[in-house]
C-alpha cells in the first residue's frame, strides 16, 4: 500500500512515540533480581508490622506513608460500612488503639507478595483470633526512599464487636 509521505512520517513518529513512552514508563522486561530484592524488603517490612502489632509498639505508625489511604470495611450484624480515610487520620486512630495496650487480635494467613510496577502488593487473609473470623486484606507497599518500603494503600475488613446484653 502506498501512503503519502506525510502520513508515513506521522505514523512513524506516532509509533516511535509509543515505543519511547513504553520504555520510559518502565513497561519493559522486568528485572527478576530487582523484583526479588523488593519482595524481600517488603517481607521484612510486613514482618516488622506484625511484630509491632503483637507488642503494641508505636513504631507501627512509621510503617505507613503519610500521603496514602486506608479503606476499612466494618461488618457487624446485618450491615457493612466502608470508610476511606487518609493515612494521617488512620495513624491517629491506630495510635489510640496501641496506647490501650491490648495486643494484636489477628493472625495473617495465605500471605502473597506480588510486584506491581515499582510497588509490591501484599494480600492474604486476616484471622481474628478472638472470634476466629476471617477476612481479606491488601496492602500496597511503595518505596519511600533509600530502598525503604512503607504501606501506601491498605484495604482491610474488620468485624464490629457485637454488644452483649448485661445479665446483671
Amino acid at each position: 500500500m502506498n501512503l503519502p509521505p506525510s502520513v508515513r512520517t506521522t505514523a512513524g513518529l506516532f509509533l516511535a512515540g509509543l515505543v519511547c513512552g513504553w520504555l520510559l514508563t518502565g513497561c519493559r522486561t522486568a528485572d527478576p533480581a530487582h523484583n526479588a530484592a523488593d519482595i524481600a524488603k517488603v517481607r521484612a517490612a510486613f514482618a516488622t508490622l506484625q511484630e509491632y502489632q503483637r507488642t503494641d509498639d508505636l513504631r507501627a505508625l512509621d510503617l505507613f506513608m503519610r500521603n496514602g489511604s486506608v479503606t476499612i470495611t466494618a461488618i457487624g450484624g446485618t450491615s457493612n460500612k466502608t470508610a476511606v480515610m487518609p493515612v494521617e487520620k488512620f495513624r491517629q486512630v491506630l495510635g489510640q488503639q496501641i496506647a490501650q495496650k491490648q495486643g494484636s487480635n489477628c493472625a495473617y494467613e495465605d500471605v502473597r507478595y506480588v510486584n506491581e510496577g515499582p510497588d509490591v502488593r501484599v494480600t492474604g487473609t486476616i484471622r481474628y483470633t478472638d472470634s476466629d473470623r476471617r477476612a481479606p486484606f491488601s496492602a500496597l507497599y511503595r518505596c519511600y526512599g533509600d530502598g525503604v518500603f512503607k504501606i501506601y494503600d491498605l484495604k482491610v475488613t474488620i468485624f464490629k464487636r457485637e454488644k452483649t446484653a448485661d445479665k446483671s
